[in-house]
């Protein structure tokens, strides 16, 4: 079996550090991309808002203080270095521990990808909407393995689109998050990480030189993505990942 030697770094909200949400999003592509969806579409949603897979819960500061937030993750998140949070709730994986109609919204940030059987929880997902509820959903693209050994899946627009609708949701928006050089960039701080991360001391040697090049390579890269990202250039055939929007029928 792959070490996971990359680890992700679980995400907290703004709540815990305004400056270190704002700073880890200049390094973290991935992160920026889905905030930069998140930040006007969670603000709108009302009543219980259902967060699957919450981890550690890092979208709640952006909704709205009306809302009424429950977070529902797996009895084994702290596989994925996630926390114990007061208003999650722990189940199997299986089916979600609620009765039919009894959220307003829903999301499900990064998630799908680590779900055994993804259109089980899609069916879930629908189950627990009332009619005409709104749910948003993101998945990676261009991604390493992560959580080893807990990363099923990479989804295509076109299978979204197709898993969504046999699920009965309806008006599926997919929009790619990110662009070529995001991915690019993405990729070799990555590397860089790895190189500054030897298995064995003594391959530090030949590896924080690497590291170093890399790094002055990654930061041209980073720079570039940010441009791209802000003035819409780059390919969106190879994205960071995918933001999708629907509706429960």
């Amino acid at each position: 079996m792959n070490v996971d030697r990359t680890k992700p770094i679980p995400v907290k909200g703004p709540e815990a550090s305004p400056s270190i949400f704002f700073v880890r999003q200049l390094f973290d592509l991935q992160l920026k991309t889905i905030a930069g969806y998140l930040r006007p579409l969670l603000p709108m949603l009302k009543g219980k808002v259902l967060d699957i897979g919450a981890g550690e819960g890092p979208w709640r500061y952006f909704l709205n203080k009306s809302a009424v937030y429950q977070g529902v993750d797996i009895r084994s998140a702290d596989q994925f270095g996630m926390s114990e949070q007061k208003d999650v709730v722990y189940y199997d994986g299986m089916l979600l521990p609620f009765p039919d109609g009894t959220f307003d919204a829903a999301i499900c940030i990064e998630v799908l990808e680590h779900a055994s059987e993804p259109a089980l929880l899609l069916s879930e997902a629908y189950r627990v909407l009332k009619p005409g509820a709104p749910f948003a959903l993101t998945v990676p693209w261009s991604a390493r393995t992560h959580h080893i050994p807990f990363d099923f899946h990479r989804f295509t627009r076109y299978q979204l689109d197709a898993m969504l609708a046999k699920a009965g949701f309806i008006d599926v928006r997919i929009y790619e998050r990110g662009n070529d050089i995001c991915a690019v960039a993405n990729k070799l701080i990555v590397i860089a990480w790895r190189l500054l991360m030897p298995s064995r001391k003594l391959h530090f040697l030949w590896t924080l030189p690497l590291a170093i090049l890399d790094l002055c390579v990654a930061s041209v890269f980073l720079m570039c993505a940010h441009i791209s990202l802000y003035f819409g250039l780059g390919s969106k055939d190879d994205p960071l990942g995918y933001f999708v929007e629907c509706t429960r029928a």
